[in-house]
């Protein structure tokens, strides 16, 4: 009886929210609160349903949601799966039929924080459809991103207090954030291509950018990757179609196969990773919400710890700046949040107050004794 009451109201709740204008706007515009809610109900009703109900074949509940940026992926590639794990593996399969959803752009903006303290946001003059990258390499800053338009990565660095004019990295466009990070004596740069692939290019000060090349064995990544250097090797982590981790890892001389190696992890949007003090921290955002954290030491991931009280809605940043590393959240408030780790995680706090409104994920690198924090700033 209390199944059968909860089934009727939790399907009509289901007809009233998916058939409405109401759903449209959610997953055309995507906004962070409106569907934080959504998530929140759904949440819920998965929760009642799996305590109350009775013993049937269900054995797995998943609420799917996208904003306009997964909308417009879906659209541009035409399909997409999503991985389900019951009593047995499935596969939902989404096509795109329709006309194609533009990518939502957003200028490019960043704090500083200088001791103790953050400055104001900094707005850049330039336009992107991804969030940016940030590393700092033989003393100077540099950022990439996608341009808005025609899907083509741009890196620019900053020499001083001036930015450079971007330019474009011949032949690479994406619909997905590049990645930046230091390690045997180059800046690496890594970016999934619009066809699946994923590919790389190193720079020096003295040989410019070396053409590009295409990592070998990955698991068709889906996603944007990410970078770290750690113990004489650059490390690579993308999330392939199954929503699995998988590694790479580069010698000096060449890339290795991937390997799926997660903790268990499902993800559908990039992680992140960072080195501090001999290990290797990669934290994500999982499907449910939760905030996963693991630290690579001793040849093996193992969990760390993460706050029950963390939240975001999109991918965190992670950076290592005067000896412990910090992440970044964009909150449920859509205000950018920052802690740190020293023998535990600090209390997320704001970064510049109520000034810094990321649209998604941010990006962050210690430069010069500062740290600095690039993401897409919000329209209000």
């Amino acid at each position: 009886m209390w199944y059968d009451a909860l089934h009727r109201i939790l399907q009509e709740l289901n007809d009233l929210l998916f058939d409405t204008w109401m759903w449209e706007l959610i997953t055309g515009i995507g906004d962070a609160g409106l569907i934080g809610y959504v998530v929140e109900v759904v949440e819920l009703g998965i929760f009642l349903m799996d305590h109350l109900r009775n013993e049937d074949d269900l054995s797995c509940c998943r609420g799917l949601f996208m904003d306009q940026y997964e909308l417009a992926i879906l659209s541009h590639r035409g399909t997409s799966d999503y991985h389900f794990n019951g009593d047995a593996h499935h596969v939902l399969k989404v096509k795109s039929t329709g006309e194609e959803v533009p990518f939502p752009t957003g200028t490019l903006e960043y704090v500083v924080r200088t001791g103790d303290t953050w400055g104001v946001p900094i707005a850049m003059e330039w336009e992107s459809m991804t969030p940016p990258a940030l590393a700092s390499y033989n003393g100077k800053l540099y950022a990439a991103f996608v341009r808005a338009g025609d899907k083509a990565v741009m890196w620019t660095r900053l020499e001083g207090q001036v930015w450079s004019s971007p330019q474009a990295l011949s032949g690479d466009h994406s619909y997905y954030a590049p990645v930046l990070a230091v390690g045997l004596g180059r800046l690496f740069y890594a970016f999934t291509g619009g066809n699946g692939g994923l590919y790389w290019r190193t720079c020096t000060d003295s040989g410019g950018w070396t053409d590009r090349g295409k990592f070998p064995n990955t698991y068709e990544p889906e996603f944007a990757p990410t970078l770290a250097a750690h113990s004489d090797r650059m490390w690579l982590t993308h999330v392939g179609v199954n929503e699995k981790l998988c590694l790479n890892t580069h010698n000096g001389q060449a890339w290795s196969n991937s390997t799926s190696n997660n903790l268990g992890w499902r993800v559908r949007i990039p992680v992140a990773m960072a080195p501090n003090n001999g290990g290797l921290w990669r934290i994500a955002r999982g499907q449910n919400s939760e905030i996963y954290n693991s630290l690579w030491f001793n040849g093996s991931w193992l969990r760390a710890e993460t706050p029950a009280g963390w939240r975001s809605t999109h991918g965190l940043g992670l950076a290592a700046h005067e000896g412990k590393p910090w992440t970044f959240l964009h909150g449920e408030d859509r205000l950018l949040h920052t802690a740190s780790y020293l023998g535990q995680w600090s209390n997320a706090t704001l970064v510049s107050g109520q000034a810094a409104k990321p649209m998604d994920e941010p990006t962050a690198a210690s430069h010069k004794y500062k740290l600095y924090v690039m993401y897409r700033a919000a329209r209000d």
